[in-house]
């Protein structure tokens, strides 16, 4: 029998948080023409979900059913050609399929009849029946200063392999309610903040990407600018260095909505809570454990293990204190420690899961779960504007002026040093002094007229933001005198 005739279009149905609806249905209009040398062309379109396990079934008549000895699915990885992921009798009615990684499967069913002849013959001369991305990242956004027609903005960056940037927003929480910022046309992800409101109050950026994931990020204007908003224009762009980014921690976003998909079930509180992580520069804080890596090593301990063992130990992490959770991966081995990768800077909630050999327990935290432990992850340099330089001829001292915020200062976190020549090494002006915008230097007077500046900013997490002033400071107390060599006559 030409089972040709038989195979439907595989077409995708539904996509949610756990189940991938897929399907082969009735009889008869594959069409013939799938075979040919073109069809691998002709592509379907790609289906994306951020769950890394999902169903695949198959409606098939009866009396179809009855002619076949097996049904098989063939899989296309990210990392590997077509091969069989699995096989079934004709009584097959879906097929289970859960991946180890993000990216893009093609699927494709292959019929194999009484008599041992495969529908298709050869998968690789066919399109795939299905095409899946699997995302389950959420999306990560910086939010640095930047300037438009002389208006101080934002500018918020998008890191995601699947980012729907329509979905780029930033608003004003204030008082009165949402205050959506203004588009800088021309300026993709760039947004104006105007009145005083988005100076005081928080803006908050989201972004899904187009798995449903949602990324988020608080910031504070002022905490950007510092208090040059209160008493000089917006900043040019250019004017401090492009590593001098300022990105606050999230706190919780409860106007956001979860992402699209099922409500995860609630996990019972009875977990051993997990030590702190292990990994980079650490200061404890609020109990919050403080890093400068999104990288870290977790300890955890698994009690009451029963006979069956462990199953698997998986790892969820919220950006916004238990409102909505992330799956963010499987501890391979199921031992301490765990090696995470976090989504980016801000406070993250990170809870374990544990399954034991039976499949018994091990459902993911729902929304208001509280988390086992929270990493503030800091990689951000301080933001920091070495304003000038100049000689107070009243005093005869040189006032340094700078801004430099950041969400984790250290109580004495200025140094400043300067230099005679351009590629000449630097000097210290003056280490371990408080923030407060301006030091006065008593230079010395035997080092020349010329001096070029530099300051360093160090916040807790073990992060230096620096800036340079590009032209030197010409310093000279030089008096100078008249002495009259000569007297001359001039006739009218």
């Amino acid at each position: 029998m030409n089972w040709l005739s038989v195979l439907r279009r595989w077409t995708m149905q539904t996509l949610h948080a756990a189940v991938l609806g897929a399907a082969l249905l009735g009889p008869a209009n594959f069409a013939a023409a799938q075979t040919s040398a073109t069809a691998a062309n002709k592509l379907p379109p790609i289906n994306y979900t951020r769950s890394s396990s999902f169903n695949l079934p198959i409606n098939m008549d009866k009396d179809d059913r009855a002619r076949l000895s097996e049904i098989r699915l063939y899989v296309k990885t990210p990392t590997t050609g077509w091969q069989i992921q699995e096989r079934g009798g004709p009584e097959t009615t879906q097929f289970n399929c859960r991946v180890t990684q993000d990216g893009e499967y093609w699927y494709t069913l292959a019929l194999v009849d009484k008599g041992g002849r495969m529908t298709p013959a050869d998968v690789n001369l066919e399109a795939p029946h299905q095409r899946v991305v699997i995302d389950t990242s959420l999306p990560v956004i910086t939010v640095e200063p930047s300037n438009a027609d002389g208006d101080f903005c934002i500018r918020c960056i998008v890191q995601d392999a699947n980012p729907d940037y329509p979905t780029l927003k930033a608003t004003c929480r204030t008082p009165a309610g949402d205050v959506p910022l203004e588009i800088v046309p021309n300026q993709p992800g760039s947004f104006r903040v105007k009145g005083a409101d988005m100076m005081r109050y928080p803006i908050v950026v989201s972004v899904r990407d187009l798995a449903g994931n949602v990324g988020a990020k608080e910031v504070y204007v002022r905490d950007m600018v510092g208090s040059a908003l209160n008493s000089s224009p917006p900043t040019p762009k250019g004017a401090a260095t492009v590593d001098n980014k300022l990105v606050p921690p999230p706190p919780p976003r409860d106007d956001l909505p979860p992402p699209r998909g099922d409500t995860l079930p609630t996990l019972p509180k009875n977990d051993t809570p997990l030590p702190p992580p292990l990994l980079g520069t650490e200061t404890k804080h609020a109990g919050v454990q403080l890093i400068n890596t999104t990288r870290a090593s977790v300890d955890f301990r698994i009690d009451q293990e029963g006979p069956s063992g462990i199953g698997k130990v998986e790892i969820y992490v919220t950006p916004d204190k238990g409102q909505t959770w992330q799956r963010l991966g499987e501890v391979v081995n199921k031992k301490s420690p765990a090696e995470i990768t976090l989504p980016g800077d801000g406070v993250f909630g990170v809870r374990f899961v544990v399954t034991n050999g039976n499949g018994f327990g091990g459902k993911a935290p729902g929304r208001g779960e509280a988390p086992h432990y929270s990493i503030d992850v800091d990689s951000t340099p301080p933001y920091v504007q070495l304003k000038s330089a100049e000689l107070n001829a009243g005093s005869g001292l040189v006032d340094i002026r700078w801004n430099a915020s950041d969400k984790n200062l250290a109580n004495e976190c200025v140094s400043i040093f300067y230099r005679t020549r351009a590629d000449g090494p630097w000097a210290l002006v003056a280490k371990n002094v408080k923030n407060d915008g301006v030091h006065r230097w008593a230079f010395p007077r035997d080092a020349g007229g010329q001096f070029f500046f530099k300051i360093e900013v160090s916040d807790t997490a073990g992060n230096i933001g620096q800036h340079a002033l590009a032209q030197p400071t010409m310093i000279d107390m030089a008096e100078p005198r008249i002495t009259v060599v000569g007297v001359t006559g001039v006739r009218p």
